[in-house]
């Protein structure tokens, strides 16, 4: 997560220094998602947790250990990481 964060603050500090803002800057990171688009992201998450079990069922079915991986679903407006990012 350390390095999720210096990346995210890196491409900030890029945006700053493209735009040159002359007082403000205002960064809209988490926003009201229209329902439909809710609802599509709400399949999509499902679609994705699903196959991430799957896939860490045949992983283990082998022996093998899945490696951990950053969960995008983490992305999507009103999570926790989210509200972190906002903060």
């Amino acid at each position: 997560m350390e390095e999720l964060w210096a990346s995210i603050m890196q491409a900030i500090d890029e945006v700053v220094h493209l735009t040159k803002p002359k007082k403000n800057i205002f960064l809209a990171v988490d926003g009201v998602a229209p329902r439909a688009k809710m609802n599509q992201q709400r399949a999509r998450r499902f679609k994705s947790a699903r196959e991430r079990a799957l896939l860490k069922a045949q992983i283990e079915a082998r022996g093998k250990q899945m490696p951990e991986l950053f969960d995008s679903n983490a992305i999507s407006p009103g999570t926790k990481f989210m509200r972190q990012l906002s903060d």
